[in-house]
């Protein structure tokens, strides 16, 4: 979930995280998902659960890092959830067809 930093509401910047980690190499992809507040990461095969948390790990500081590469003033991911008081209505729906 891409969250404000304040406040934890819903932010729709999955695109920024997205194309800020293009042309990097990752052990793994940063995609949309259903809602443009959130980022799916999906590792490459790992041998153990050892490397399968190394490689997501990294790919979460990618997602980060993207938004200083981008220059963009978007919301950092602040959380890996929801906040419970952000109600379906505030998702907004991603902008890539599925």
């Amino acid at each position: 979930m891409i969250s404000m930093r304040r406040t934890l509401e819903p932010a729709g910047a999955v695109d920024v995280l997205v194309r800020g980690s293009a042309g990097l190499e990752l052990p793994g992809t940063l995609k949309t998902e259903l809602h443009a507040s959130v980022v799916e990461l999906n590792t490459g095969i790992c041998d153990d659960a050892d490397d399968a948390v190394a490689a997501l790990r990294e790919l979460r500081g990618a997602a980060i890092a993207s938004r200083a590469r981008t220059g963009s003033s978007s919301p950092l991911p602040a959380r890996t959830r929801a906040h419970r008081s952000s109600p379906c209505p505030s998702c907004r729906r991603s902008a890539t067809s599925r």
